[in-house]
């Protein structure tokens, strides 16, 4: 930032999968929640100045946050998206923390929507696909049962360069779609998960902002 003080486009897409049960990152944080999500919240809002920035000159929808969910959370997300209870006490199954962090992504991209789309910068999150890198290289058995049914690696990154780029996309498309009854609050009938996910978000990361 003391070089650039415009960014166009953010992705968030760095992450990391089922390590070993136990693994927390420097601040004691469960590693996948804290590198998925606590991370990645953190640096986006440090980057939000230089979005904003580039919005003032951009078309509304040009400048983007794009944030990275999974197929696993796709297919087994509780009506809630996440238990809270389990965000400060981590199960001890990495499946099910990886599985919260990336319901979490989807979490952070429909929210950020509701604090940055009056700016005309769109958050998403997009599903890279299943792929052949080595994010699973800890789940070995997973992971070479599955090698026969995923795509090269350069597939998700058009799926990312396409969440990012595309003029497909425009303000009608921010926030997530999926998830509804967490997405709402409960003034809208929903259980108010997304922010109380933000504001859990929020609360871990004061100290570094």
């Amino acid at each position: 930032m003391k070089k650039e003080t415009k960014l166009d486009v953010l992705w968030n897409n760095a992450g990391v999968s089922q390590p070993a049960l136990g693994s927390v990152s420097k601040q004691g944080f469960e590693l996948q929640m804290a590198m998925n999500c606590l991370g990645q919240f953190l640096f986006t809002q440090y980057l939000l100045p230089c979005l904003k920035a580039a919005a003032k000159e951009s078309e509304p929808g040009a400048n983007r946050v794009v944030w990275t969910h999974s197929q696993f959370s796709e297919l087994t997300a509780p009506k809630d998206g996440i238990i809270m209870s389990e965000l400060d006490t981590p199960p001890k199954d990495q499946v099910k923390n990886y599985n919260n962090s990336k319901i979490g992504n989807w979490f952070l991209a429909s929210e950020l929507a509701k604090e940055v789309g009056e700016f005309g910068i769109l958050s998403v999150s997009q599903n890279p696909g299943n792929l052949k890198t080595n994010l699973k290289r800890n789940a070995k058995s997973m992971y070479y049962a599955a090698w026969p049914l995923l795509y090269k690696a350069k597939m998700g990154a058009y799926t990312e360069l396409w969440a990012g780029l595309s003029e497909g996309l425009n303000m009608e498309n921010n926030g997530a779609q999926d998830l509804l009854l967490a997405l709402k609050s409960s003034d809208e009938g929903g259980s108010g998960t997304e922010k109380k996910f933000w504001d859990w978000c929020e609360e871990k990361t004061a100290e570094y902002r």
